[in-house]
């Protein structure tokens, strides 16, 4: 078969709790040249050239193995089949049987997107999802720093961190559902969930209201959940790529800490009144950015 390397991948979901992933791929054609031997007289022998246009091909398979994939034999508009014999003359001995052999090569079709997908563009995917999490320092569990800022008043903090845990490995974890969808020939958006679950990490926070600046003492922070949507347009031209659009959605959950008693009432009210949105909005900028650096301008395989 030829052509399989230019089909393209025009829907994907998976969902690793689930251990699912749903594909749907587009060929323009694929081409099949082979030969055969037969106990037809006049066509003892030769070669044929079968060509299948606009086929589509779907897959359902696991996001850690293929134990439980379904494969479907591929959809194709039409076909179009040229059998000759081994002096060059065209046969059309082989027409009751044609029908019969265009089945297998669509199932053929369809085994072989299953082994792409696994190899290729599921493999890529796979790297890339935990691109918008592990944004920094992977050795010390270190996620990201706040650093904020609204009218009057901004918060810094450093190192919010996962607790007892490992960064790089707790990211394996975190990605709920992708969905990938081609929009044209050279663009398509993906949609990342993800869930950060039990933060927890000690540190000052600087903060600046009314022009005045306060260091706190180290404090405990804890996070009960975070939920994270990553919306991304990626645009595809030759070997250039670009993002043509980034956004996050971010929602913080059981924010819990306990301040200092000697702190003054306006810094505590600052405190209480912004730092579970500043912690969103600081984390939406960082992944923006790690994309924009990491996926967006970087030469990455087309899917």
């Amino acid at each position: 078969m030829k052509n399989m390397d230019n089909g393209k991948l025009k829907y994907m979901y998976l969902n690793p709790e689930k251990d699912t992933v749903f594909a749907q791929y587009h060929f323009n054609q694929i081409e099949t040249v082979g030969s055969y031997n037969s106990d037809v007289f006049g066509a003892r022998s030769g070669y044929y050239t079968i060509v299948m246009n606009n086929v589509n091909s779907n897959l359902s398979t696991g996001f850690y193995n293929d134990n439980h994939s379904v494969v479907r034999s591929a959809r194709f508009q039409n076909a179009d089949a040229n059998v000759k014999t081994q002096d060059g003359s065209e046969t059309q001995a082989f027409n009751p049987a044609l029908q019969r052999f265009l089945g297998v090569l669509a199932h053929a079709v369809s085994n072989e997107v299953k082994r792409s997908a696994r190899n290729n563009a599921l493999a890529q995917i796979k790297n890339e999802i935990i691109k918008p999490i592990v944004l920094q320092n992977t050795e010390n569990n270190k996620l990201f720093d706040l650093m904020w800022q609204e009218g009057n008043v901004a918060i810094e903090m450093s190192n919010i961190e996962f607790q007892n845990s490992q960064l790089a490995s707790a990211t394996e974890q975190l990605l709920k559902s992708m969905t990938f969808q081609r929009k044209s020939q050279d663009s398509y958006t993906m949609v990342y969930d993800f869930a950060l679950n039990k933060l927890a990490w000690t540190s000052t926070l600087n903060v600046v209201s009314a022009g005045k600046t306060v260091n706190t003492p180290r404090t405990k922070f804890d996070v009960e959940k975070i939920y994270i949507r990553v919306y991304l347009t990626k645009w595809s031209f030759d070997q250039q790529q670009s993002c043509d659009s980034i956004s996050t959605n971010i929602n913080v959950q059981g924010l819990n800490y306990n301040l200092d008693n000697n702190l003054r009432p306006e810094v505590v009210s600052a405190i209480d009144n912004n730092l579970e949105r500043f912690i969103q909005h600081s984390l939406e900028s960082n992944i923006q950015t790690y994309l924009k650096q990491m996926v967006c301008n970087n030469n990455y395989n087309k899917y």
